[in-house]
């Protein structure tokens, strides 16, 4: 065989697996790689978790283990999973030369992470119709994962530093292999089931939050009564978890135990929930989940006072009771609603909220949409011909909206940023170069501020003044950065500890439009 008729035949075999059983995942990884580069933002995130990814990326990338680098004294991390800083370190150790002392902010470096984010997004499309297509059809499948790609609120994380985008790739991928794997009634050479569990550990070390995913997956064998595949996949994933667990007890623990039951992880002082503060946090979490986050993650365009954002807030509360009935009377998708309750449970007990926190239900919630539709479009079709009419224009009407968004979200990133951290920004520029290589500063954003400035960073105490200024003696503090970043913590307790003796502060850079203050302290034993 000649070389072109070689080439020729390799050409049409690749063709014959592009229009096969792999048009629809090439064709979801093409549009989500798509619409992640018109809208993506190469400016760093202002997102404290983003620089703490950074920051973590490059603790592995220089040999110091998952370490707060930031800090005066390197302290093991506990609080984030390795597998995402272990996934940006390659990025982290390229460029770790290219921020040498004078030099301004490493863009080539935030954006090549943001890129890889990216490339998970993609993934995680094609995954997402691999597995609608297994519990449905090609035609679900493909309605939504164009609606679940096109959706703002995921894209506009699709190139950002952190896990959510990450996480919701493996996830999606467990489901996928795991939905195979339990199908298959045997275990010893079920690959799809072990490959779907080895892809929910690695969900669970990409982001705390795939114990929703390992729990959901026991209890659905426990609901099968498949006994011996629960206690095998029970005893394997808690097998796997403990490295994680024991390595965090000997460091003092993990930080989300900690947090979770307490009134106020900003003000430790007012203690833990009781029972009963317990169950109004779940209810109130609840209720702005679904009235109000939900709602704006599907439509961004809707402002919170309008009708039509109510309609779909009310919508969405009429799919959260329709879902479980028709999954339960049809005893399908049981997996996929177990761990989206589950997933939904942790939402309402953790004590932050925000749109943030849906990002990797959002895939899911448009599963259980289109399937809701898609039944009642069934019913309704021999009754009333024009039902499908409407379908087909609810789903145009979400796909113009999504557009609309994606145009705007698109102009966002080309922007820049805000004034209140845009002189953040600047004043963490000056830090890198006017001030020596082992100074240390305190800020309300410590680890953003680490990452720009390259100094090591501390958060100031929330106490009273005289024990923030013990606490800057302890540090070893030599600068502070007073900001008008919007949390209250900086007028609360940085300016009244700086009020409190200002001759041991020097203002040495400031800003305004919002003021914004670089001021060196001087310290006792520097006097």
């Amino acid at each position: 065989m000649t070389n072109t008729a070689l080439a020729t035949s390799k050409g049409l075999a690749a063709l014959k697996v592009i229009k096969g059983p792999w048009t629809g995942p090439v064709a979801a990884f093409l549009l989500a790689l798509l619409l992640s580069a018109w809208t993506f933002d190469a400016k760093l995130s202002i997102s404290g978790d983003n620089a703490e990814f950074i920051t973590l990326s490059r603790s592995l990338a220089s040999g110091q283990g998952l370490s707060y680098v930031n800090l005066p004294e390197p302290q093991m991390a506990t609080k984030f999973p390795p597998v995402f800083p272990l996934m940006l370190a390659p990025v982290a150790a390229f460029y770790q030369n290219s921020l040498s002392e004078g030099q301004s902010l490493g863009g080539p470096e935030f954006a090549t992470m943001k890129w890889l984010v990216v490339a998970t997004f993609a993934i995680a499309a094609a995954f997402l119709f691999l597995l609608v297509r297994d519990l449905i059809d090609s035609t679900h499948a493909g309605v939504t994962t164009v609606i679940a790609v096109s959706n703002a609120l995921t894209v506009s994380f699709s190139h950002q530093i952190m896990s959510e985008v990450p996480y919701m790739m493996w996830s999606l991928l467990a489901l996928w292999l795991l939905n195979r794997g339990l199908e298959r009634p045997e275990w010893r050479d079920n690959h799809w089931l072990w490959a779907g569990v080895a892809a929910m550990i690695v969900a669970y070390y990409t982001r705390s939050a795939g114990i929703c995913l390992i729990t959901a997956v026991i209890l659905f064998l426990a609901i099968q009564r498949d006994w011996r595949r629960m206690m095998i996949v029970g005893g394997v994933c808690f097998a796997a978890m403990l490295p994680w667990a024991i390595r965090n007890a000997t460091v003092g623990g993990s930080i989300y135990y900690k947090l979770l039951f307490m009134i106020n992880p900003y003000r430790p002082n007012l203690g833990y929930l009781t029972p009963l503060g317990v169950s109004r946090r779940v209810m109130w979490q609840l209720e702005i989940y679904l009235m109000e986050y939900l709602p704006k993650g599907v439509l961004w365009v809707l402002p919170k006072s309008s009708y039509l954002f109510e309609a779909v807030a009310l919508l969405i509360a009429a799919l959260a009771i329709l879902t479980p009935i028709l999954c339960i009377r049809g005893r399908r998708h049981l997996l996929i609603l177990i761990y989206t309750v589950i997933f939904t449970g942790m939402l309402a007990l953790w004590p932050w909220t925000g749109t943030r926190f849906i990002v990797p239900l959002m895939p899911l919630f448009w599963f259980f949409t289109v399937y809701v539709i898609g039944k009642g479009v069934s019913w309704l079709k021999a009754r009333w011909r024009p039902v499908r009419v409407l379908a087909v224009g609810a789903v145009t009407l979400i796909l113009a909206s999504n557009t609309l968004t994606l145009a705007d979200l698109a102009r966002q990133s080309a922007n820049g940023y805000l004034p209140q951290w845009r002189n953040y920004l600047e004043a963490g520029l000056w830090l890198r170069i006017m001030t020596p290589t082992d100074a240390i500063v305190t800020c309300r954003k410590a680890l953003w501020m680490h990452v720009v400035s390259g100094r090591r960073c501390v958060t100031y105490a929330f106490e009273e003044p005289e024990a923030v200024l013990a606490d800057f003696e302890a540090q070893g503090v030599d600068y502070a950065v007073v900001d008008k970043l919007g949390p209250p913590q900086t007028a609360e307790y940085l300016v009244p500890a700086i009020s409190s003796q200002q001759e041991r502060f020097q203002l040495v850079f400031r800003l305004q439009d919002p003021d914004t203050w670089v001021v060196r302290f001087k310290r006792d034993s520097s006097e």
